[in-house]
């Protein structure tokens, strides 16, 4: 399963236990933010994409440093 999320003005493709360098987010490291602005889920071979983004979907990821 993977995700394309909109951060900072730019897309990502992120899926579960990835790790990733973003432009900084404003949260402390060791917290967890949510980013609702996901494009695309795609889960095997049914893929939902959004217009512009998939309804209810979220990502949940965790700020390791800055």
């Amino acid at each position: 399963m993977y995700a394309i999320m909109e951060l900072g003005g730019m897309q990502w493709k992120v899926e579960e236990k990835s790790t990733l360098r973003v432009p900084t987010i404003e949260t402390e490291p060791g917290k967890s933010v949510l980013i609702d602005k996901v494009l695309l889920v795609a889960d095997g071979d049914q893929i939902k994409v959004g217009c512009p983004i998939v309804s209810g979907a979220k990502v949940e990821a965790t700020v390791v440093s800055h």
